[in-house]
């Protein structure tokens, strides 16, 4: 088998880390007799960059800086395809069809082409689709759609705006090629229906949901928490390691619902006099996001909340170690692609509480995973208004109300009946078990290698 796999970049990040996990799956099944090849800006982003290894398959890695993040604006329509052209050849000179046929054909692998990080790259990609029809190649694509232009206006707007004038439909065009070669790959079945909104029928779209894969710990509890203690006291947070910990993974972004999190804890501690703490591991990346974050941490620090941040953009090893040191994982966010948190914590045996994305969370309620220690809504005051609705300045007026208030406490918990983590004991034990099960059974690398297979057999009757 031959395959061709493309993403922007090879920085440790959600899709790269996906890609790896499919490429592990398929080493796994096909061994010495799988070929792959990697197409991604690499020595751009330096030591960021960390390459897919594999233990028994040939792997080879074509750095093309021009398939980079860009925002390089071009002067005309016709410039833009030119530089299209270009970035299609140096693909396609690169591609090795070496022993294909159209009963085993190429598999070429997209990952968020569409979602305009470089529109010339996605134009790229969709001219490359055409040609390798018009050139009766046994080639056939697999374009897997992670996330939505749609949701992110200054991606969208780099699309629309392309080729220097406003062009919705040639943006659409190249985002969503209708080739008979190309077949598409969703999360779950609410982008699904997203998709097929995008004029791409249903048939050739296929939910393709990421891999839940346990990681090993390479540290001991005590190696890290002394290390999370160090770095607490370096960076003036708050660790005690005789304290419950609380983990919420993820990069203190606004739709993360950080002060939520936060609301979270400090009612967790009213109800267990200040038993917990928090850690949140990364780091944000953008300038908006630094803002956001940077504002949490003074909050934090201010107040002198028993939380952490960042700590796992420092102390690096793997997330497994985390979940070692935890005794529950929390998620508050508002909007997610797949959802990794709503499963991962239940494979290192620990219970998740907090805010459920109900059109998201059916799809894992479908395949056996219990959420019922989730919440559809945390009403504040009067008008119980959902907390997430607030103001920024509102919701820190709440969380430090809340730090400084056992009766407003007492209120919210009131008018907010889903804190039923902390009663059955024993219930949740045997969800804990079920659902480690469930999630194995259903989101593994060995159930991903086999929906991926199942992919490549259904898009080569349509492309050939």
């Amino acid at each position: 088998m031959r395959i061709g796999i493309f993403h922007y970049h090879l920085k440790k990040a959600g899709v790269r880390d996906e890609i790896q996990n499919i490429a592990n799956a398929l080493d796994e099944e096909f061994g010495r007799e799988l070929k792959v090849q990697i197409f991604a800006a690499i020595k751009k982003y330096g030591k960021d960059s960390v390459k897919i290894k594999l233990n028994k398959a040939k792997i080879e890695h074509f750095d093309l800086p021009e398939l980079a993040y860009s925002k390089i604006k071009s002067k005309s329509k016709e410039s833009f395809l030119k530089t299209a052209e270009k970035i299609c050849g140096a693909i396609l000179s690169k591609i090795n069809l070496k022993g294909c046929t159209e009963a085993e054909p190429y598999v070429l692998y997209l990952n968020n082409v569409s979602l305009g990080k470089n529109p010339k790259v996605t134009a790229a990609f969709a001219l490359l689709a055409k040609k390798t029809v018009k050139m009766k190649l046994p080639l056939m694509i697999i374009n897997h759609v992670h996330d939505f232009a749609d949701d992110k206006p200054a991606m969208m707007r780099k699309l629309t705006y392309c080729t220097s004038q406003k062009d919705e439909e040639f943006s659409q065009k190249i985002m969503y090629p209708k080739t008979r070669n190309m077949i598409y790959a969703v999360l779950s079945e609410r982008d699904l229906k997203r998709l097929s909104k995008k004029g791409i029928p249903k048939k050739d779209i296929f939910v393709f949901p990421n891999a839940v894969v346990e990681r090993k710990t390479n540290l001991t509890k005590r190696q890290l928490n002394k290390k999370i203690t160090n770095f607490a006291k370096r960076n003036c947070f708050s660790y005690d390691e005789k304290k419950k910990t609380v983990l919420y993974p993820v990069k203190p972004i606004k739709r993360k619902n950080i002060y939520e999190a936060l609301l979270l804890l400090t009612l967790i501690n009213h109800i267990h006099e200040n038993k917990y703490q928090l850690i949140i591991t990364l780091k944000a990346n953008s300038k908006a996001d630094r803002f956001y974050s940077e504002r949490i941490e003074n909050f934090v620090k201010k107040e002198k909340m028993p939380v952490s941040m960042y700590v796992g953009s420092s102390i690096h090893c793997s997330i497994a170690n985390f979940y070692a040191v935890s005794d529950m994982a929390i998620t508050t966010s508002t909007k997610e692609g797949f959802g990794f948190t709503f499963l991962e914590p239940w494979i290192y045996n620990k219970p998740l509480f907090g805010r459920k994305i109900p059109e998201l969370c059916k799809d894992f309620e479908k395949n056996s995973v219990s959420l019922y220690t989730l919440y559809k809504k945390l009403v504040i005051g009067k008008k119980k208004t959902d907390f997430p609705r607030l103001e920024l300045k509102k919701q820190e007026a709440v969380v430090k109300k809340a730090l400084n208030s056992k009766e407003y406490c007492k209120e919210i918990l009131k008018n907010n009946k889903m804190f039923r983590l902390f009663g059955n004991k024993e219930k949740l034990s045997q969800v804990v078990k079920k659902n480690k099960k469930a999630i194995i059974e259903n989101y593994s690398a060995n159930k991903k290698v086999k929906s991926f297979l199942n992919i490549v057999e259904k898009t080569k009757k349509k492309a050939f």
